[in-house]
């Protein structure tokens, strides 16, 4: 086989790869949130990350170029970002048990509004039917 037949087909594993754990992150967030097994464990997300990690490092190992060394690069970050949400940053969110569900009492607090100022859910007419929306952002 030629060199440059080989260089292309390193050329098209780097590629393969990184799209491969491209779509693995992209669909852990939009279509493995919905399915709680997958959501919950992301074992289907993370073993794909890891097969085009493998790619990627296959075609480097095939024949350095720049378009093998930028799929490498783009399957680590990916690979690196969908681990750290997984095992970092979900540990941080609250457990479901300790969520209020849909029309449960939700209990007393006070948060700021966009403006600053302090709004309690008492302040709001007891018995009456309120939309709460949580926003984790800046103004």
């Amino acid at each position: 086989m030629s060199s440059s037949a080989r260089g292309r087909r390193g050329s098209v594993l780097a590629l393969i790869g990184a799209l491969l754990s491209t779509t693995a992150l992209i669909s852990y967030f939009t279509l493995s949130v919905r399915i709680p097994s997958l959501r919950d464990s992301a074992w289907l997300n993370l073993l794909a990350v890891v097969i085009g990690l493998g790619l990627s490092i296959a075609a480097v190992a095939r024949r350095r170029s720049v378009v093998s060394s930028a799929g490498l690069a783009l399957s680590i970050l990916w690979t690196a970002a969908l681990f750290g949400f997984v095992f970092l940053l979900s540990e941080q969110l609250p457990s479901p048990a300790a969520a209020v569900e849909v029309g449960e009492t939700a209990p007393a607090f006070e948060l700021p509004d966009h403006s600053g100022k302090p709004v309690a859910l008492s302040d709001f007419v007891a018995g009456s039917k309120v939309v709460l929306v949580f926003y984790r952002g800046f103004w």
